[in-house]
């Protein structure tokens, strides 16, 4: 039997969420940075679905979803931080948490329980997304890809 119940199972110190896909849905504005992205290149617009199911996966999967190109390959990485600046400047034009997620945070905080958010978004991203939100103050951490 483990400390803290009679069960002998721990009480919940903290509730985890993954941000991208799970929390909040940024599938939108990844597109949006994404094809603003592609039209700057002369490139036609990424289809939706493909971007929607790359788009917890950072970054690099965007990039070969638009452009077909891997981290190894020449001009990936100039593509992939343009693609992060074009991002951070619409980080929040349609982003929005998942229904029911403002519900659950509230319980969670009226039971006295700590919520966090682990993302691969890379911190300089993470933190006015969250403030975007109107969520500052309120996860326990944060811990962003970086």
């Amino acid at each position: 039997m483990t400390e803290g119940s009679a069960s002998g199972r721990r009480p919940v110190g903290c509730v985890l969420f993954d941000l991208d896909g799970t929390f909040a849905d940024t599938a939108p504005d990844l597109a949006y940075a994404l094809n603003r992205l592609l039209a700057a290149h002369g490139r036609p617009p990424a289809d939706y679905r493909r971007v929607r199911e790359a788009a917890s996966h950072g970054g690099r999967a965007l990039i070969e979803v638009g452009f077909g190109l891997t981290p190894e390959q020449a001009g990936f990485e100039p593509l992939r931080q343009e693609l992060l600046t074009l991002y951070r400047d619409n980080i929040q034009r349609h982003t929005r948490l998942f229904p029911g997620i403002p519900e659950l945070l509230d319980r969670l905080e009226q039971q006295g329980l700590r919520w966090g958010l682990v993302t691969n978004k890379p911190g300089w991203l993470t933190e006015p997304l969250i403030a975007a939100l109107g969520l500052n103050g309120r996860p326990a951490c944060i811990v962003s890809g970086d």
